[in-house]
């Protein structure tokens, strides 16, 4: 399978990263968001060799591994990025009440969204 899906609109490339279903399961969630970071610098550098370099980055996505990935491409490549946040992170964890914010696991998504709140400055 390949590693990514390319679709145009309006003579615009887009590139969509294969990755895991994320079905409504936590564990698939995470492997999905895992395996999206991993294989984006790899498809990054396939995709500047079939498109070429990239005017812009857009990183749209619900959760940060999205916004961190594409501003760390968006510095790869000397190209603006522009992120599209789609869910409240990570509050939208937090308000089910499947995650509670002082577990280890809940630390973890209070320091990614730190860590993307300080790529952005």
């Amino acid at each position: 399978k390949a590693l990514f899906q390319s679709e145009y609109a309006d003579c615009v490339p887009f590139v969509f990263v294969r990755t895991p279903s994320s079905a409504a399961r936590t564990r698939a969630r995470i492997k999905n968001m895992a395996a999206f970071s991993a294989k984006l610098s790899k498809v990054g550098t396939k995709v500047r060799k079939t498109f070429g370099k990239p005017d812009v980055i857009l990183a749209s996505s619900p959760h940060p591994f999205t916004m961190i990935a594409g501003i760390l491409e968006a510095k790869r490549y000397q190209v603006p990025c522009i992120c599209e946040i789609r869910d409240l992170w990570p509050e939208a964890i937090f308000a089910g009440g499947r995650l509670k914010e002082k577990s280890v696991a809940g630390r973890i998504p209070e320091r990614m969204k730190r860590k993307e709140e300080k790529c952005r400055e």
